[in-house]
């Protein structure tokens, strides 16, 4: 969702798609499709409550979360990447030693970089954003060394900041871990 609250995205153009179908079986096609904000931290919880009919953003397939919502087929595979200063030196997670870095809540790369940290004996500080958009903002105003994130949301991210598009930042080369989107 944009600043103006429009939807925009892969994601959204499938859902639309799904409504659509659902118009159609349902034979109601004046059936409203209202898009209702969610986070990271709040978006399965919406659904298991019935709060929403339908999420329609990235999310991670997971086993524990596959125990509380269903998921559609996989439709979309990313990786986690993270934002980083060029002269920054950080290049793997060993470089992160005493580093602050700063991921998304309630996502699979905030719970992935805390374990792979822990697995390496990597001391770093653990900073949580509400959103996305938060967590790019801190790193990028130096509050943060690194932001952890999927290839998806990474490349969006860096999109909607192509006009003020900062120099002297990259996105790690390789992805970490591979996320099955559904």
């Amino acid at each position: 969702m944009d600043d103006d609250g429009k939807v925009h995205g892969y994601s959204w153009e499938l859902c639309l798609r799904i409504a659509d179908a659902v118009k159609a079986r349902l034979n109601l096609p004046e059936l409203p499709v209202v898009p209702v904000p969610a986070s990271s931290s709040t978006r399965i919880m919406m659904v298991e409550t019935a709060t929403i009919d339908l999420y329609c953003g990235s999310s991670t397939n997971t086993d524990q979360r596959a125990r509380y919502v269903s998921f559609s087929n996989t439709y979309f595979v990313a990786g986690i990447k993270g934002l980083v200063r060029k002269n920054s030196g950080i290049k793997s997670i060993a470089d992160l030693q005493g580093k602050t870095i700063i991921t998304t809540a309630g996502t699979t790369s905030d719970t992935y970089v805390k374990a792979a940290a822990t697995r390496r004996n990597v001391f770093v500080n653990y900073r949580s954003a509400r959103s996305h958009r938060d967590a790019f903002n801190d790193v990028l105003n130096g509050k943060a060394d690194v932001f952890v994130l999927m290839t998806s949301c990474s490349m969006a991210c860096w999109r909607k900041r192509r006009r003020q598009r900062p120099t002297g930042w990259y996105w790690s080369t390789k992805a970490s871990v591979m996320n099955l989107m559904g």
